[in-house]
């Protein structure tokens, strides 16, 4: 009796094949729309990347969070595998950042389009821009089934900006600002 060790997992990887096709799916669909944004796509990726790490370091300073919180959280934005890395180059514990992560994702996909409404934002690119690279993953599958156009934005903004903050962070030189950021000896 009894599910086995590791099943849970084993049913989420089972489905990350066809959801990763989904994406490359809407992706090529509204693959005029993509190419005709890309400065805007290079530019809002660019943004959060930057704006995510400095901008988490800052304000966990500013919330004079215990050093283990304010290392954690730095990586707040990207996937929680590439989370995990970061912890490593930073010196986090990697569960809680990728437990940020997840409960980061969460508040995204939750209130995330509320939000875009409430700033009267529709572009269907800002978006998915925004909805994919604050709330990575979460953020992106929440446009899934209703904003159609913003969804394909949405998985970019949350693959490059992963990609893109996890490139900064190996940078021993950004780093070193970054953990400053923070608010801890480098």
């Amino acid at each position: 009796g009894g599910p086995l060790p590791g099943a849970a997992g084993n049913l989420l990887l089972a489905v990350l094949g066809p959801a990763t096709l989904s994406f490359g799916v809407a992706m090529y669909e509204r693959r005029a729309l993509m190419r005709s944004s890309a400065r805007s796509v290079g530019a809002s990726v660019s943004r959060a990347a930057v704006v995510g790490l400095f901008g988490t370091a800052l304000a966990a300073r500013a919330l004079e969070l215990p050093q283990y919180l304010r290392l954690a959280s730095v990586s707040r934005q990207v996937t929680a595998p590439l989370a995990i890395a970061i912890a490593g180059m930073v010196g986090a514990n990697p569960s809680l950042a990728a437990t940020i992560v997840v409960l980061t994702g969460l508040l995204v996909a939750n209130f995330g389009a509320a939000a875009l409404d409430t700033l009267g934002v529709t572009s269907p690119v800002a978006r998915g821009l925004a909805m994919g690279g604050a709330g990575h993953g979460l953020g992106t599958a929440a446009l899934a089934a209703g904003e159609k156009e913003a969804f394909p934005f949405a998985a970019i903004a949350m693959a490059l900006n992963a990609t893109l903050s996890t490139i900064l962070v190996t940078l021993p030189p950004v780093r070193k600002i970054l953990l400053a950021a923070a608010g801890l000896a480098v």
